[in-house]
């Protein structure tokens, strides 16, 4: 077995191939996720570099790199991010109580890879007691016993239903059979925040149907072709596709646009060129509130 380390994703960015294969990661993965909203978008990385890392370390100052997005328009100004990077793995923060900076490193974790799954727990109490599992990007899962609804305990059906709608951007990770209830920016269907829980009930019972025909594999819960290490590179893919929407879909005033973004997320629908570059002029206006 091995780890579902996925594409580009590296633990650090300690050599360009490294940077180049994340940029092509992440770019497939903002053009999945927002392309029906923006058109087709392209990604630049500069993490810092060592002169920069001694300056930051010497100066006590944050350690800083370049993240761009732009987008295929060739009259469209980028998007600049100055973030925080890390320099071979090294994080440096400026602390104000010292002279000297924090040195910080990423503490990776295994989280659930994207993709659908029935899980055998590991706790022998509950060892008999399968669940299902819908693994979303960075690492974050919805599941629930394959039980009637009616039959959830309260903490879980509210667990199931409490959920909000996400952007879950690579559908081929599901199987065919559950793409179409997904969607990309799911559950498909939802016309409103109040109706996701409402959805992902019937997604429940779609599965349980899907179950009783006795065709699913199961897996163990820590079976590793099932999880997803969640390392600096992989976390950040998944920030910026989250910030960019949340960007747009709170702070647009125009709510007659948000509407239509959140149709063409739903639909793969692409919006038209004027609101696309509505939109885009709207991002640039507020990089610096998306930046931090």
């Amino acid at each position: 077995m091995k780890f579902n380390i996925h594409a580009g994703s590296g633990i650090t960015w300690t050599h360009p191939s490294n940077t180049t294969s994340w940029v092509k990661a992440a770019t497939a993965h903002l053009n999945c996720a927002l392309g029906s909203v923006l058109g087709g978008l392209g990604v630049q990385l500069s993490p810092p570099d060592y002169p920069a890392a001694k300056k930051a370390m010497e100066s006590n100052q944050d350690l800083l790199g370049e993240l761009m997005v732009s987008s295929c328009s060739a009259f469209a100004q980028p998007l600049g991010f100055s973030i925080p990077l890390p320099f071979d793995g090294v994080f440096i923060a400026r602390r104000q109580d010292s002279d000297t900076p924090l040195s910080l490193i990423w503490g990776a974790w295994l989280g659930e890879a994207p993709g659908f799954r029935l899980v055998r727990p590991t706790s022998k109490k509950r060892r008999e007691e399968i669940e299902w599992r819908v693994g979303l990007p960075r690492g974050y899962f919805v599941g629930a016993a394959c039980r009637p609804f009616q039959d959830l305990t309260a903490a879980e059906a509210e667990t199931l239903t409490g959920q909000k709608q996400r952007l879950l951007c690579n559908s081929k990770a599901y199987p065919e059979w559950l793409r179409p209830i997904l969607g990309n920016y799911g559950p498909r269907g939802v016309s409103s925040p109040q109706k996701v829980g409402s959805a992902w009930k019937e997604i429940h019972n779609a599965i349980l149907d899907r179950v009783r025909t006795g065709s699913l594999p199961l897996s163990d819960q820590d079976d590793l072709n099932h999880r997803s290490l969640i390392t600096f590179p992989v976390w950040l893919v998944g920030r910026l596709c989250d910030e960019l929407l949340r960007a747009i879909v709170t702070g647009l005033t125009d709510r007659k646009l948000v509407t239509d973004v959140l149709y063409a997320l739903r639909s793969g629908e692409m919006l038209d060129a004027d609101r696309a570059t509505r939109i885009w002029s709207h991002l640039i206006e507020n990089v610096d509130v998306i930046a931090t």
